[in-house]
């Protein structure tokens, strides 16, 4: 069985405000509205840690969970806008990765 991540070129959109917008939208708006949304649902996963340094407490794992799922909806988002594959992804990561360590 696929994995739900697998087709995220077709469930992401469906949630996507942006998606909504008229056919004269330039394109470049909605990659800057992808990256927009993937960048504030990351600042609340800071804003989490943040708070639970000030409280002196353990993060919480649900909480953590509900804000990394919205941090990988909007990555999703950036590359669908951008024509990104998870695969393409994944490797050029990895070997970003390997270089540094050469």
């Amino acid at each position: 069985m696929r994995h739900p991540i697998d087709t995220y070129k077709s469930w992401q959109p469906k949630f996507a405000a942006y998606d909504k917008w008229d056919e004269k939208t330039r394109k470049e708006d909605r990659k800057r509205q992808a990256i927009l949304e993937m960048v504030a649902e990351s600042g609340e996963v800071l804003e989490l840690i943040q708070k639970a340094n000030r409280k002196n407490k353990s993060l919480d794992r649900d909480r953590v969970l509900d804000e990394t799922s919205d941090v990988l909806w909007g990555l999703v988002g950036v590359m669908n806008e951008f024509n990104i594959s998870w695969s393409e992804l994944t490797e050029f990561n990895m070997e970003k990765l390997e270089a540094r360590n050469k």
